[in-house]
Formats: structure tokens, C-alpha cells, sequence
């Protein structure tokens, strides 16, 4: 029996022709592996270790749009390369007659057009959908029945969504991504770090953190604090409400307190929540009932937005809000649930306790929560607030019509009015960041220095600005 190893120069023993591509609506088989890894080899000239690492990734994107787990890189080259290796042994042996090399040449042949199998050892237990499962059973069976369909838009949208929530969650991290001065690193995570009393407001440091991390931030801030001596004196966070910042035991905010030993009060950022609750809408609307998002926007959520970062008016404001979203139920009922959820989770404390708690539950939202008022809300603990801004509550024992004459009063009102609750200022800080990153200097301590000393020096150019259009006729 005469056996050649090429019935020209392109047919591959027991293989057949190499092929330039893989195409095909079925995961990929041993054939059509090697079929492209001996078309790279002859005829592109590379060699196996090559040609095997780009035939994997041609596999990868196959079994990638199946969503099927699959193992590192590296075992899927080592696998190709025993496959290799072994149709290696069979044509240096092709010419024996003996009935063990033929048995062995017959098992190869049977098992070209069986699955060129790299899903994970686990792939079962981490796969969700069912019809991903049966889907990976099925090319394992002879013949590999079943084969790749078109897109599931259902499902791709809803990766979509998912993807997009972990993107804003990266992005409303306080930190941000800015080129970094380290030639060695393309991007560095940097965090604008502000503190504020009554109508003056400065920034620390823009530091560079070794990751986004709870830990890493909170040290930041707590190293910025000492600096400039104020760990002793700050007495408010205000931040984003992203699990990372108000974590209830591992939260930047709460990693701080135990740094400073001490509680801080925690206000989440206005602006932030009411973002939450817009998005929401659009999340929860149809696509075609622009009509209703736009309705909901100018009746209900225009006015709170652009009066959110009032200190004073924030309490009733969240409250008339939250009545108002209630009432909205009216109009659409699935839609109002979502959005007052969406709002309580994000305006109170995830801590079990009562000490921070300043907006109640979702558990606590009832109907008669809806004919509360303010003053039903205010306890013995709301003095703790005055006391911890050092703010006289004596004007607290007078009749409250008399507040408008007092002077404590008065002064304690203008204090407030003056909080930040917002943090808009930090966005404002990254901008600057972005610009004058690096353009100065390279060195860390020195780059940190000139953010502080350009941000100074817009502050008093828009108060020369403010100035003088006070004194404009």
C-alpha cells in the first residue's frame, strides 16, 4: 500500500487544503484549526508558535460571541500545539503498514470534525442562560448540530445597559483618568480634593492615587488634610453617593472617619441624586414617550434641579419632592415607584443605626409619611448639627416669629446658605487638572503645587470680575 504525504503542494496529509480563513456558523473544529494554522505556516511563512497564537484568537471571537467561558491563552496555543504535534508522529509514520499506526491515523481522521474544545473547566456552573448551555453541549455531540444565530437584541441591550452602568460608575468615581506625567504610564488616577468655609472654598491637592480604590482615596484625602492642619477641623464630607465612597464599613467616607477617629456628616451630592432620579425616567419610559419625559421634566424636575444646591431649602425641597413624585402616580404609577425608590435609596444612610439617618427608608415610605411634614422630622439630635458648625442655637428658645430680627438667627442662616452641597467644584478641579497637568513640570509635589496656585488665582479673578459688575452702574 503506497501512501504519499502530498498529492501536490498544497494538499496537507489527512488534513486537506489550508485555508486563509475561518468562516462558518458552528464553533470551530480541529480540521478548520489546523486547516489555518498550516495556511500561515506555507504560505505566510510564519512560524508554528505564530501561526498557532493567531489562529486562537480567529477561535476566541467564535466562542466569545457564543458566551461561552473559555480558558487563558496560553493553554489554548499548548493545545493547538499537541494537535500539531500529533499529526507530526502520524505523517513521519504514514508509510508503516503495522494496524497500530493505521488505527492511529483512522482515530485522527475521526476526530478532525469533532469540536476544538477550549471552553473553561467550569464553563457549566458559569453560564447563566440556559440556552447557552445546551448550545455548548450541542457541538460536543457528533456532527456538532446546531449553529450560531443572529444577534439576540434583547439580550444585547441589556448587556448594553449593564456596560454602561459599570462605565458610570468608573466615571462619577471623585477620581479621574489623566495622562500621566510618569512617561512609563499613558494614564494615572487622580483625585481633586476641596475644602470650603462660608463663601471661600480652596483646593488642597489634586494627588495621584496608586488605584481608585476605598483605601487609596480615602488616605489621599486624609494625607491632604493633615498638610494643612485641618484634619481636626472639617466637619462634612460631600461626595457622590457610588457604593466606593459610601460604603458602610469599607466606603472611603467611613475608611476616613476611622483615620480622623471621629464621625463626619455625610452629604451626598445634590446634583448627583437628581441625575439618578432623570435617568431613571429614561430608563423606565418607553422610547416612544418623549412626550411624558419631557412633561416630567418642565412640571416636576426642573425646579428642584436648578434649586438643588440651596443648603437651606434642601430638607423641604426633598420632601415636596417626594410628594411630588408620589403624585405622579397618578399619571403612571410603575414609573413612580421606581423614581421615589431610586430617590430614597440614594438620600439616606446605609447604616443600621439612627445617628445619620436623615430621610427614611424605602421600607418607611407610606402613606402617612406622604402627609408628614418638616417639623415632624425635626428631633432632639437636629441641635447636634448647630453645635457641630459651632452655630449659637439660642435663637432657638424665642418664638419663631421673631427669627427674622435675630441676629443669631441670622448669622446662623447665612452659614448654612453657605454649604456646599454639592460637589460640583471638584468637577471643576479636574478640569484643571486636564489642562495645566504636567505642563509646567513632571515632578509630583511641584505639578500638585501649581493646580493650587492656578486654581487661586481663578478664584480671584472672578471675584475682581464679581466685583466690579457690583460696582457697575
Amino acid at each position: 500500500m503506497s501512501v504519499e504525504l502530498r498529492s501536490d503542494k498544497q494538499n496537507i496529509y489527512l488534513i486537506g487544503l489550508p485555508s486563509h480563513k475561518i468562516n462558518g456558523a458552528k464553533l470551530l473544529s480541529n480540521r478548520q484549526v489546523l486547516t489555518a494554522l498550516f495556511y500561515n505556516i506555507r504560505e505566510v511563512k510564519l512560524t508554528v508558535s505564530e501561526s498557532a497564537n493567531i489562529v486562537i484568537r480567529e477561535c476566541i471571537i467564535f466562542w466569545e460571541k457564543a458566551r461561552i467561558p473559555t480558558k487563558a491563552f496560553p493553554n489554548y496555543v499548548t493545545k493547538l500545539f499537541d494537535l500539531y504535534h500529533v499529526w507530526r508522529e502520524l505523517q513521519k509514520n504514514c508509510k508503516k503498514t503495522q494496524v497500530t499506526f493505521k488505527n492511529r491515523e483512522n482515530n485522527f481522521v475521526k476526530d478532525l470534525d469533532n469540536l476544538f474544545v477550549i471552553a473553561h473547566v467550569d464553563a457549566f456552573d458559569r453560564m447563566k442562560i440556559e440556552k447557552d448551555k445546551d448550545f455548548l453541549k450541542k457541538p460536543r455531540e457528533a456532527g456538532q448540530p446546531g449553529c450560531l444565530g443572529g444577534i439576540d437584541k434583547e439580550l444585547a441591550e441589556k448587556e448594553e445597559r449593564v456596560r454602561q452602568r459599570r462605565l458610570e460608575e468608573e466615571e462619577r468615581k471623585d477620581g479621574k483618568l489623566l495622562p500621566g506625567l510618569d512617561v512609563r504610564s499613558s494614564k494615572e488616577e487622580r483625585l481633586p480634593i476641596i475644602t470650603s468655609f462660608d463663601d471661600r472654598e480652596q483646593l488642597l491637592a489634586v494627588p495621584k492615587l496608586e488605584s481608585s480604590s476605598e483605601k487609596h482615596q480615602a488616605k489621599a484625602i486624609s494625607t491632604a488634610l493633615f498638610d494643612w492642619n485641618l484634619h481636626d477641623k472639617v466637619q462634612i464630607m460631600c461626595c457622590d453617593t457610588t457604593a466606593s465612597n459610601t460604603g458602610r464599613f469599607s466606603g472611603a467616607c467611613a475608611i476616613l472617619e476611622q483615620t480622623l477617629k471621629r464621625e463626619l456628616l455625610l452629604f451626598a451630592c445634590r446634583h448627583h441624586i437628581y441625575e439618578l432620579v432623570l435617568k431613571a425616567v429614561f430608563e423606565t419610559k418607553d422610547k416612544n414617550a418623549l412626550q411624558d419625559v419631557c412633561l416630567f421634566i418642565v412640571t416636576l424636575y426642573t425646579k428642584p434641579w436648578l434649586e438643588c444646591t440651596v443648603a437651606i431649602k434642601a430638607p423641604n425641597q426633598d420632601l415636596c419632592f417626594l410628594k411630588a413624585l408620589k403624585e405622579y402616580g397618578k399619571v403612571d404609577a410603575k414609573s413612580s415607584k421606581a423614581f421615589i425608590s431610586k430617590f430614597v435609596h440614594h438620600l439616606r444612610d446605609e447604616s443600621s443605626d439612627s445617628v445619620k439617618r436623615y430621610i427614611p427608608s424605602k421600607g418607611e415610605i407610606t402613606q402617612n409619611f406622604f402627609n408628614m411634614t418638616l417639623d415632624d422630622f425635626v428631633t432632639q439630635r437636629s441641635k447636634q448639627f448647630l453645635s457641630r458648625l459651632q452655630i449659637d442655637d439660642s435663637f432657638l428658645r424665642e418664638d419663631v416669629s421673631s427669627w427674622g430680627d435675630n441676629p443669631t438667627f441670622l448669622v446662623a442662616r447665612r452659614r448654612i446658605s453657605r454649604l456646599k452641597v454639592v460637589n460640583d467644584t471638584a468637577k471643576r478641579a479636574i478640569k484643571l487638572m486636564q489642562d495645566f497637568n504636567g505642563l509646567i513640570t513632571a515632578e509630583e509635589e511641584q505639578n500638585s503645587f501649581c493646580c493650587v496656585v492656578f486654581r487661586n488665582i481663578e478664584i480671584c479673578i472672578q471675584t475682581v470680575k464679581n466685583y466690579t459688575k457690583e460696582k457697575l452702574p
